[in-house]
């Protein structure tokens, strides 16, 4: 069996029905528009580019699936389990979905939604640190002064905190009783590193360079608390706990306002999606096409035996365009390949096409491999009671859900 026979059509449109024509071939369902030669490919970004819908659709959809891809995570699909495996879409019209479109607050929600991310990822940030500060504190609670003296420090007295290879900790102490005797330093053990220790370093302020010096020669690395931090470490731990749980109760917040901004908009947003992709596609069409100052012009591909159902569509705009079949194909060029089958063999399409469709003009193995799989497959699952199982389950699939396209397919062969 050959693939079916296509003819290349040229179709020139008067510009102010170009986008009537162009809606009127999407819904047709059954062309393919040529693709631009490379040359012109590489000029479509220097093209100036026109709002023909009133506003600009890539930077609109660029916001609906960003406002999308931030709030499907925090939806629950009110469909059933099966329904959200097979991925089956809600059938809607190009009407409905403009209606949904156009009633939509994008704008304001989009810009909601970074707000509320902005303050979901200031929280997480500042949650995260404060932690960091937590595990600080728990290694001082046995620090005798309060942190004050390494927070801000005195006038005579300069204090530092960081973290100390362990096996310097000694040397670190010599080294700063030689750059002053009122020196002082503590070393504590910090997180699960047995090799690394929280050390502190009190000394006198005319003093802190060269101290400084010497700590960093032995692997010391500073860290800074907030400057806040001025009494003993036990209660500022407690009012950095009580900050963790206020920090814990903004995001919960934060989230449930995600999840009640999902339950509301993410199935409209869906659809404006859907709306603006089909917008997006007519304006792709467009801007590849040829022109000149009144007219478009387009090239598509179309099953010859579907010709006169493409006329039929098009009847409407019989005085605002030209329509020439049968073109030749240029230099390079290759035809869609569209299989075409008895209706027996439709579901073994899939296969043919999972092995490598054939080119155009070549031969279609689909019903000559078709009945070696019926048999194959027949051979590996020979028991009767599984095969009257399957048949039972996908023929209530078939009767609960509306399965089309290549999953119908797949399933009617499962089916027989």
């Amino acid at each position: 069996m050959t693939v079916a026979a296509v003819s290349k059509i040229g179709l020139a449109v008067h510009k102010e029905s170009e986008r009537a024509v162009l809606a009127a071939l999407q819904s047709f369902g059954l062309c393919e528009i040529v693709a631009p030669r490379e040359e012109d490919a590489e000029n479509r970004d220097q093209r100036q580019k026109t709002f023909a819908y009133g506003f600009d659709v890539d930077a609109s959809s660029g916001d609906a699936r960003y406002a999308l891809r931030v709030l499907e995570p925090y939806y629950q699909d009110s469909g059933d389990l099966l329904s959200r495996m097979l991925e089956l879409p809600e059938r809607n019209s190009v009407a409905q979905l403009r209606r949904t479109y156009e009633d939509f607050p994008l704008q304001s929600l989009v810009e909601t939604l970074r707000q509320k991310e902005r303050l979901l990822a200031e929280n997480r940030s500042e949650y995260s640190r404060s932690e960091l500060f937590q595990s600080v504190l728990d290694s001082l609670l046995s620090f005798p002064h309060e942190l004050s003296l390494i927070t801000r420090g005195t006038e005579y007295v300069r204090g530092v905190l960081g973290t100390l290879p362990g096996d310097n900790v000694a040397k670190a102490e010599e080294g700063l009783r030689s750059v002053s005797s009122y020196s002082e330093a503590y070393a504590y053990d910090y997180g699960d590193s047995k090799n690394e220790k929280l050390f502190v370093a009190l000394f006198p302020r005319e003093n802190g360079e060269s101290a400084t010096e010497v700590l960093i020669k032995l692997g010391f690395v500073r860290m800074d608390l907030p400057q806040e931090y001025v009494s003993h470490a036990e209660p500022e731990k407690e009012k950095l706990l009580r900050k963790l749980e206020d920090l814990r109760s903004q995001e919960e917040s934060l989230l449930e306002e995600f999840r009640s901004l999902a339950a509301e908009h993410v199935e409209p947003l869906r659809k404006a999606v859907d709306y603006l992709g089909v917008l997006k596609s007519r304006d792709e069409v467009s801007e590849n096409a040829a022109s000149t100052e009144r007219t478009k012009y387009f090239s598509l591909w179309c099953p010859k035996s579907e010709l006169p159902l493409l006329l039929k569509t098009l009847e409407k705009f019989e005085k605002e365009i030209d329509l020439v079949a049968d073109l030749p194909t240029e230099e390079g060029e290759i035809p869609p390949t569209i299989l075409k089958n008895p209706r027996w063999a439709h579901p073994y399409e899939p296969l043919t096409n999972l092995y490598g469709a054939p080119g155009y003009g070549g031969i279609d193995p689909t019903v000559f491999f078709a009945p070696f799989f019926f048999l194959f497959f027949g051979m590996c699952l020979s028991d009767g009671g599984y095969g009257l199982v399957f048949a039972c389950i996908f023929l209530w699939i078939f009767h609960t859900y509306r399965v089309e396209g290549e999953k119908r397919k797949f399933f009617s062969l499962l089916f027989w």
